[in-house]
């Protein structure tokens, strides 16, 4: 795959945290958060409100480097607001309707220097008509190789709408839970999680599949049948696990880039969700956070 710039759309939202804090979020903003750090120089399409939290968003966006150009800024619906809580470390979402992301727009690719890798793609923007038309307006402008981060979200992502993201996928990205909802079976062993993945390969005819599995590690198996598993490496100290899937996906999107082989870019990326582990939120401002222990952006 050449090494240009990855196309995300998706949700942006505001991470609100029992302690008051706030904290950028929304996979596809992370995972294009992630990739500037890296390096990368991704153009994230999403959409934020005319608002205080979306000037916001823009703001830290600039500063970091990241282009904007990609962000429509709704008159209709407010930047969106995702409330975070814990059980024993792992976070649980309240998401609402009727949000910004909710209302993105699909920019003329050319016209936005249209040399683009990948196409990435998050499943939660996918939930109403209006965004779900233009991340279908992007699928088909650019004829970009795919890669669907699939975050099942109840009521918002439904099996037939992550289906329909899901179809010719090049690469596809979910965790263990999501894995054994769409395969409609158990995924608590290793067998079983590749008989789930056969499942979905026969289905929707994706390339590569990567299942997280949070503490337990992760795997990854291709078209050849080729299962790679890695162990998650002890951490400290743990803060919270909040877009370490997110930073998952970055990390295997950088290692598709440079063609680095399937158990480099798995080592990579569970090593990589584990540092991140260690933050408060998905992301930060520290540079040192965005390098990656095989893989240089």
């Amino acid at each position: 795959m050449k090494a240009s710039r990855p196309l995300i759309v998706g949700e942006v939202l505001v991470d609100q945290f029992p302690s008051g804090k706030r904290v950028l979020g929304g996979a596809p903003l992370n995972v294009a958060w992630n990739l500037q750090g890296l390096g990368w120089q991704p153009l994230l399409v999403s959409a934020v409100g005319a608002d205080a939290a979306g000037r916001e968003i823009r703001d830290a966006m600039r500063a970091w480097g990241m282009d904007t150009t990609g962000l429509h800024i709704s008159e209709q619906f407010p930047t969106g607001r995702v409330h975070v809580t814990f059980q024993d470390g792992e976070p649980s979402f309240q998401i609402l309707d009727h949000q910004a992301y909710d209302d993105i727009r699909a920019p003329d690719l050319h016209a936005v220097g249209g040399d683009f890798s990948l196409l990435y793609q998050g499943s939660l923007a996918y939930r109403h008509a209006a965004s779900r038309s233009a991340i279908r307006s992007l699928m088909e402008q650019g004829d970009l190789p795919r890669f669907v981060d699939i975050n099942i979200r109840p009521p918002w992502v439904r099996r037939e709408l992550a289906a329909e993201l899901l179809e010719d996928a090049q690469w596809i990205k979910l965790n263990r839970d999501e894995l054994s909802y769409l395969a409609d079976t158990p995924c608590h062993t290793r067998l079983q999680i590749v008989d789930a993945v056969a499942t979905l390969r026969r289905q929707y005819r994706g390339q590569q599949f990567f299942v997280t599995c949070g503490a337990g590690g992760a795997y990854a198996m291709d078209e050849t049948g080729e299962v790679v598993f890695v162990e998650a490496p002890p951490l400290e100290p743990f803060v919270d696990a909040v877009g370490a899937g997110d930073a998952f996906a970055s990390a295997v999107i950088v290692g598709i880039a440079r063609g680095l082989p399937l158990d480099t870019i798995l080592t990579t990326a569970v090593v990589y969700a584990s540092q991140t582990c260690t933050l408060s939120g998905a992301t930060c401002t520290d540079p040192a956070h965005y390098t990656l222990p095989e893989i240089k952006g």
